[in-house]
């Protein structure tokens, strides 16, 4: 396992524990230990996936992952008042049905949000029951010490789901726009990025 530890790169690694069933065993639990979700796409199709995911599969493996991030934006009904979500073409929902959102053309908008340094918009949302089936999935993970979200707009929840995590070391928040609902706490996190 100390050998797996050693390899720096994600892609590495799985190229390695490709290699035969041993190395899979053995890497595995590295290989899980920091997850990136960002693609609503590919999150709604791991969803619906006819074989268990892998983590699913090796329900251990919920205590390996120790770092995640999150990119992924749900829908909300501020949809116009939010800038970040001023571009955005679709809706995804849980059944993985695509609602294409009917708008305006705003090139200018986002040509003007560039402009201003936001230029990190959202394309496509996620409806109410993906994010909390994210949310959900991602409360299970009982050993996260890093938690980053990028780009996205914060649920309203934002606050108490990271307030689930004891363990939590270091939190990144970049280019996120904040709840429209902000309940503040306090929060003990060793490294606080915004």
């Amino acid at each position: 396992m100390n050998i797996f530890e050693e390899l720096d790169s994600p892609r590495d690694i799985a190229a390695v524990v490709r290699a035969n069933k041993r190395f899979r065993s053995l890497g595995a639990r590295v290989l899980c230990r920091h997850l990136i979700w960002t693609d609503p796409l590919r999150f709604v199709n791991v969803l619906h996936h006819p074989s268990p995911s892998f983590s699913q599969q090796n329900h251990s493996l919920r205590s390996v992952i120790c770092a995640l991030t999150l990119g992924i934006s749900s829908a909300t009904s501020q949809l116009d008042h939010i800038e970040q979500l001023s571009c955005a073409k679709a809706i995804i929902h849980v059944s993985s049905e695509i609602t294409f959102l009917q708008r305006p053309t705003r090139a200018h908008e986002a040509r003007i949000l560039d402009e201003i340094g936001i230029s990190t918009t959202v394309d496509l949302l996620v409806s109410d029951g993906v994010t909390e089936a994210i949310y959900n999935r991602a409360s299970t993970f009982t050993n996260l010490h890093d938690l980053t979200f990028s780009p996205i707009v914060l649920p309203d929840s934002f606050y108490q789901f990271i307030h689930r995590f004891p363990l939590l070391d270091k939190l990144v928040i970049e280019d996120c726009t904040a709840p429209l609902r902000p309940r503040f706490t306090s929060l003990h996190s060793r490294d606080l990025s915004i």
